[in-house]
């Protein structure tokens, strides 16, 4: 089963796309406001030229996951 994310924008639109899940018998999982947060900080250009440079530096460097080492920590996270 694939996952989606719906981030509503206020909470009019919270309470009736968690009605409308629950009427579809689908289970939902709520976000914590502080991962919410996290997820969706916005950068400044400085800070993500910053990330970009510090990405190139980590794969120079050997620093990487193969795309199945990915996998594998995602479906970790899942459980």
């Amino acid at each position: 089963m694939d996952s989606i994310l719906v981030v509503p924008g206020n909470e009019q639109e919270y309470s009736l796309v968690m009605q409308l899940l629950k009427k579809m018998k689908i289970t939902a999982t709520p976000m914590r406001k502080e991962r919410e947060e996290r997820v969706f900080k916005r950068m400044t250009v400085e800070e993500l030229r910053a990330e970009v440079n510090q990405s190139i530096e980590d794969a120079k460097a050997g620093r990487v996951y193969t795309q199945e080492e990915v996998k594998q920590h995602i479906e970790q996270w899942r459980r």
